[in-house]
């Protein structure tokens, strides 16, 4: 759980990072990234804290921006398939 950076012919863009451990290898699971395309910048998505009830049922939280400095809430929940982003209580 966090973010990554990838380099795009503009900036680097910082996305959201997710992996799955199997018992044996970690594989990457797409979440995500509500930040916006990464040529208009500063737009951002990251993962900073994750909680896991059983392993069909984890929440993550973080915050990204979309055109403006100003960052806001991103919530994730994991359902054992995928990672859907929640609406954010004001």
């Amino acid at each position: 759980m966090g973010y990554s950076f990838a380099d795009t012919k503009f900036d680097p863009a910082v996305y959201t990072l997710s992996e799955r451990w199997d018992g044996r290898t970690w594989t990457q699971v797409r979440s995500p990234n509500p930040g916006g395309p990464a040529e208009h910048l500063p737009d951002q998505s990251l993962l900073q804290a994750l909680c896991m009830g059983s392993p069909s049922d984890a929440w993550s939280a973080g915050s990204y921006s979309s055109g403006s400095p100003a960052g806001k809430i991103l919530i994730e929940r994991w359902t054992g398939r995928t990672w859907t982003q929640l609406p954010a209580g004001r």
